[in-house]
């Protein structure tokens, strides 16, 4: 509520400050304690020496000392952009990694660091104690100015100092002890899928047949340690002519994959072995010389496997053309995909 919105000081009572457009000024909920203040004046904006300003020190110059250079803290109040009243979980949560970028002389790089997070929930990093100073309950008010009798001290009553760690420790270690991704990764529900499709197209003297099976997404489920499995089922339709006769077939088949994810700062790669391990339903039907005919069977599960190396990323796929002899291709695609959660 004092930290990052909820409170602003520069109306009176509760509610939007009518008189200014200004993209810094936020409903305020919770009347501020020492009335309407002055608004700082920036040095950019023109005006004259003497302007009003306020220093929010002048009261709140109580607050909990650095860590661990002991050095006195200044109260300020947070920008706009990082305010966290009036938002769901995944804003929260993309907007907390996209802020912990780990910078080095004002360059940062393109990973959030979970370091920078947890560092900045125990002690501000070093910084200004807000922390500190939100869990004392006292504002950082003055006690001389504002005794206890008149602003009761009222730490937080439904969390500790250390079960907020706890808890930001808990969302780091579900990434693996460091943030991964864009700043989304991690903060909103995702499913994803591995997309196969393969065709056999043989062409040899009379010899015309064509095998395929469209795009199939087998749905992925992973695992804390970047393991994953998934299940999911296709269906080859072929045809074709030989000397005169002509045949129509599908065949059903289930497929498992399994594989390892790595993704960290220093590497990203994703293994997928594709597998078939059920019996396959196969479907035939032919006519040759005005004769016809058709089987029904299962074909017995083929230990079969294909492994994919990738880097791991949406929409990232391999295409594959064989030619196993002249006159037949064969062709594939895998490809990682992003999938509607399922339907429960």
């Amino acid at each position: 509520m004092n930290c990052h919105g909820g409170v602003n000081p520069f109306i009176d009572g509760v509610g939007e400050d009518p008189a200014s457009p200004d993209a810094d000024i936020v409903p305020s909920l919770t009347e501020h304690g020492g009335g309407k203040m002055d608004r700082a004046v920036p040095p950019s904006a023109g005006k004259p020496k003497g302007s009003p300003q306020t220093d929010c020190n002048d009261c709140h110059n109580n607050m909990a000392r650095k860590i661990p250079s002991g050095a006195k803290s200044r109260w300020a109040m947070a920008p706009v952009f990082l305010h966290f009243l009036g938002k769901d979980a995944p804003t929260l949560c993309q907007q907390i990694k996209d802020f912990s970028r780990k910078c080095d002389h004002g360059i940062c790089g393109p990973w959030p660091d979970a370091k920078a997070v947890l560092d900045h929930f125990t002690r501000d990093e070093g910084k200004d104690n807000f922390t500190g100073t939100a869990f004392k309950g006292d504002r950082g008010l003055d006690r001389t100015m504002y005794p206890e009798s008149e602003v009761p001290t009222q730490p937080p009553s439904h969390i500790t100092a250390a079960g907020l760690v706890k808890l930001v420790k808990d969302w780091i270690a579900t990434t693996g002890g460091e943030f991964k991704g864009d700043k989304s990764c991690g903060c909103e529900p995702a499913h994803y899928a591995i997309r196969y499709s393969t065709s056999t197209e043989v062409n040899i003297e009379s010899i015309h047949h064509t095998s395929a099976m469209e795009p199939v997404d087998i749905p992925i489920t992973f695992k804390d340690d970047g393991s994953y499995t998934g299940n999911g089922t296709g269906v080859y339709k072929a045809g074709g002519t030989a000397a005169g006769c002509t045949e129509q077939s599908s065949l059903n088949v289930a497929f498992n994959v399994s594989g390892q994810a790595t993704e960290t700062s220093e590497k990203q790669s994703m293994r997928i072995d594709l597998v078939y391990p059920s019996p396959m339903a196969y479907t035939m039907s032919a006519e040759c010389d005005g004769e016809s005919g058709g089987a029904d069977t299962n074909i017995p599960a083929m230990n079969m496997k294909a492994s994919f190396n990738m880097k791991g990323e949406v929409e990232e796929k391999i295409d594959k053309e064989e030619s196993a002899m002249a006159g037949i291709v064969s062709k594939l695609q895998v490809k990682i995909v992003k999938v509607p959660e399922p339907a429960q």
